[in-house]
């Protein structure tokens, strides 16, 4: 009888133990998942830079990939950049040959030399923040040195998407020109032009509201 108690004792604690074990096992799993998420979003917060655009090359950038100058701001880097602020008389100008991501929210860009925003190298994509309202326009007449005849002027391709809007003013030809593909997928865009609204090899209207001013 004694042994049967023994026994019977013995498989319960070896039961309670197992069940703890697997529990313990459950949390460690759990933790380290948590662990993993938060270095992903910490690696992704890394990748992201920000960038509040002011004259006078006082822009404040967050990050890396950006430069600011007295021209304006110049990116040369991937991933995502995440962009603000006003430049009444400034240049975005980006170089980069994979194609980063621009998000605009509330971005206002004048150039008085120039094209408000170029493109060269691997194209690029404009992400417009959710009830944002970004303005870009560019000069009457473009100085000496410039080689584009748009406001925003991409070598390659161009992608515009998002939630919120976009008014850009060609003062001096065009108002959006790409080399390759210009593809609008979302957001409310407004373009006016002395020439050409939209000018591209192949323009896709894939989404969005697209209004000619």
């Amino acid at each position: 009888m004694g042994r049967i108690v023994i026994l019977f004792i013995t498989v319960c604690a070896l039961f309670f133990l197992s069940v703890f074990c697997v529990r313990d096992e459950k949390a460690k799993e759990a933790e380290t998942e948590e662990i993993v998420e938060v270095q992903r979003c910490a690696s992704k917060a890394e990748e992201c830079t920000k960038i509040v655009l002011k004259d006078g090359g006082k822009s404040e950038i967050s990050g890396g990939g950006a430069e600011a100058s007295f021209a304006g701001v110049s990116i040369a880097g991937k991933g995502r950049y995440e962009i603000s602020g006003t430049l009444k008389d400034g240049q975005i100008c980006v170089a980069a040959e994979d194609a980063p991501e621009l998000v605009f929210d509330n971005v206002k860009v004048h150039s008085r030399k120039g094209a408000a925003l170029t493109v060269t190298g691997g194209g690029a994509k404009i992400v417009l923040t959710e009830g944002s309202v970004n303005r870009l326009s560019d000069a009457c007449e473009y100085g000496a040195g410039e080689f584009t005849a748009a406001c925003v002027s991409a070598e390659n391709s161009l992608v515009i998407e998002g939630e919120g809007s976009l008014f850009v003013s060609g003062n001096y030809a065009d108002g959006i020109a790409c080399g390759e593909e210009l593809r609008i997928e979302g957001g409310s865009v407004n373009v006016s032009a002395v020439r050409n609204a939209l000018k591209g090899e192949n323009i896709v209207l894939a989404g969005g509201n697209v209004v000619f001013m």
